[in-house]
């Protein structure tokens, strides 16, 4: 797939994910440019006929290495009252795994999901990608509300969770339906 969609769609990904700092858009587009330029950087190897094959699009550069970094990332902050790398982290792994996903519809490109140990390529049918959008946007979510949890309980407020924001959004929600009722109610 064209090095320019997976730009985007990491891009979106990192908004999305909502990051909280006060540099999120440079970090954003910095981390978009970082991921897929290194995991798109044998393309040009492979056409120069560098290489044989496309080393970074494997398992272990577009899943397991992202994975791993989030774990020493959480490692190295777990007892600090700093979760920025471990946030930054968690962006990292979803975009490549969204690179990992677009290349695998894509049907010029396939990938070495187990390589070393297997030259298995592995292409998905492109009947799922209705399927695979649907729960992409549920792991958006998720890593949404992990790094909002992770940013309130490290940086800020003492205690976060999604009931007490539900409560203020109805809260909000019943304050404004009460102002709206009395102003019927003196026409």
């Amino acid at each position: 797939m064209h090095p320019v969609y997976h730009l985007l769609v990491s891009i979106t990904i990192g908004v999305a994910v909502g990051l909280h700092s006060r540099y999120k858009y440079i970090m954003i587009i910095f981390l978009a440019v970082a991921v897929n330029g290194i995991l798109d950087i044998d393309i040009y190897l492979y056409h120069r006929t560098l290489f044989e094959t496309r080393i970074f699009h494997n398992g272990i550069a577009m899943l397991y290495v992202p994975v791993l970094i989030l774990f020493c990332a959480y490692l190295y902050e777990k007892n600090k009252d700093k979760s920025i790398l471990t946030r930054t982290s968690l962006v990292i792994v979803l975009m490549s795994f969204s690179h990992l996903l677009m290349d695998t519809f894509y049907p010029d490109t396939s990938i070495y999901l187990y390589y070393p140990f297997s030259m298995s390529e592995y292409q998905l049918d492109q009947s799922l990608i209705p399927l695979v959008i649907l729960l992409f946007a549920l792991a958006i979510i998720i890593v949404n509300l992990i790094e909002t949890f992770l940013y309130r309980t490290n940086e800020g407020c003492e205690s976060w969770s999604v009931r007490t924001e539900v409560e203020y959004q109805l809260k909000n929600y019943r304050r404004r339906l009460k102002r709206i009722y009395e102003i019927q109610r003196k026409i």
